[in-house]
């Protein structure tokens, strides 16, 4: 690793304790099950910290950038890997480069948790593939892996793609982890459902009372949660 990245990470490290609220780490890194190590930067104190210190300093280009993210991510604090994902957002919707899902699938199985899948699933993989769709096909592979995360993100990666969304897909998806039972998968499912009914709701009522047996009713009401609040308010 270069010694102005190590040198980097120590500045922002030491200008994220600096900004930091003490009182706020525990009950932050508590809220993460104790799964990570906090600073206590709630976002928008994080958020106003980094834009502070990149306003000083030229952000990381091309291979720096990836070789800087996966410093970040190689660190305790959950902040740290906030910052990497944040990093990688505007870059990745420019890229030329079709060989980084390899990349975005090992920050995604890494230092896993609801946070950071929830982050990399749509905004990082979601608007990679979009970028390069025909990447796809691997979605498909990753409902059947044992990894939660993965899975979870088959369900999530559409969830920006509004009218682009691929809505056979998506349904295929669903149907194939509809039986499980964790928590995680079948929020994803009514979220990603809940997603594209703002776009056609009529085909999302259609698929959840069609599948009304399959579905969990965790997934069902995160599906029409929308649509109801909608009809609510005329």
């Amino acid at each position: 690793m270069k010694k102005t990245q190590i040198a980097l990470l120590k500045a922002l490290e030491a200008h994220f304790k600096q900004a930091a609220i003490k009182e706020k780490a525990a009950p932050m890194s508590a809220y993460m099950r104790n799964r990570f190590s906090f600073l206590g930067l709630p976002a928008p104190i994080r958020k106003t910290a980094q834009k502070a210190f990149w306003a000083k300093r030229p952000l990381p280009q091309g291979e720096d950038l990836f070789d800087f993210v996966q410093l970040l991510w190689a660190q305790d604090y959950r902040e740290l890997h906030y910052q990497a994902m944040e990093l990688l957002e505007k870059p990745l919707k420019k890229t030329e480069d079709a060989e980084l899902l390899p990349f975005l699938l090992q920050l995604l199985q890494s230092n896993s948790w609801w946070d950071s899948c929830d982050y990399i699933g749509p905004k990082l993989i979601g608007s990679y593939l979009q970028r390069f769709p025909t990447l796809k096909t691997e979605v498909k592979n990753w409902v059947q892996s044992e990894d939660l995360w993965l899975r979870r993100t088959a369900l999530l990666f559409q969830l920006r793609y509004k009218d682009k969304t691929d809505w056979p897909l998506l349904q295929e998806i669903i149907l194939e982890l509809a039986p499980e039972t964790d928590f995680f998968i079948r929020k994803a499912i009514g979220w990603s459902l809940r997603e594209y009914s703002k776009t056609n709701g009529p085909a999302v009522t259609t698929f959840i009372h069609t599948n009304e047996a399959k579905l969990s009713g965790l997934s069902q009401r995160e599906g029409l949660k929308w649509l109801k609040n909608q009809q609510k308010n005329g």
